[in-house]
C-alpha cells in the first residue's frame, strides 16, 4: 500500500485527524518520512491499527471483512425473505390481524346480542317478551363469562 499522511488517512476514512494521530501513536506506528510539515506513515499499518478494536479485557479483535461482509448478505438476504413471505401473504402485519379480529368479534357480539329477540319471536311469539327477558338474561351471562375468561 502507498505511504499516507495523517490528514489523507482521516480524508478517507472520515475520522477526525486527531483520532487517527492517537490510534497510530496507541499502536506504536512509526512514522516512515515527512514530506514537508506532514508525517507520513504506512497505510496498511494505519488501516490496519484503525479498524482493529479490542473488547472489555483488552483482547484485540481483528475485525475480517469478508466475515462482516457475509454476515451483512446474510442479514439482507433474511429481510428479503421476510418482505417476499409479506407479499405472499405468509406473513401478516400484527395491527392488521388486530384491527380484523376486533372487527369480527364486534360483529360476533352484536348478533348474539341480538338473538334473544329473534329466538322468543320464533320459539314462543305468544309469550315473545318474557322470553326475549330470559334469553337476554342467559346471553349477558355468557357474555360477561367470555369477557372475564380473556382478561
Amino acid at each position: 500500500m502507498r505511504p499516507l499522511s495523517i490528514s489523507e488517512i482521516a480524508c478517507i476514512t472520515g475520522r477526525d485527524r486527531h483520532a487517527v494521530t492517537k490510534r497510530i501513536s496507541d499502536a506504536g506506528i512509526k512514522m516512515l518520512r515527512r514530506e514537508g510539515n506532514a508525517k507520513v506513515y504506512n497505510s496498511e499499518d494505519v488501516l490496519n491499527a484503525l479498524y482493529r478494536s479490542t473488547i472489555g479485557n483488552g483482547e484485540i479483535l481483528d475485525l475480517d471483512l469478508n466475515a462482516e461482509s457475509a454476515r451483512f448478505k446474510k442479514a439482507q438476504a433474511d429481510k428479503m425473505e421476510m418482505e417476499i413471505a409479506e407479499k405472499e401473504l405468509r406473513l401478516v402485519d400484527a395491527d392488521v390481524v388486530a384491527d380484523e379480529l376486533g372487527k369480527m368479534i364486534s360483529e360476533c357480539r352484536s348478533k348474539i346480542l341480538n338473538l334473544p329477540k329473534r329466538l322468543a319471536l320464533a320459539i314462543a311469539p305468544d309469550r315473545a317478551i318474557a322470553a326475549e327477558a330470559e334469553a337476554k338474561i342467559l346471553v349477558y351471562e355468557a357474555l360477561e363469562e367470555l369477557a372475564r375468561d380473556s382478561e
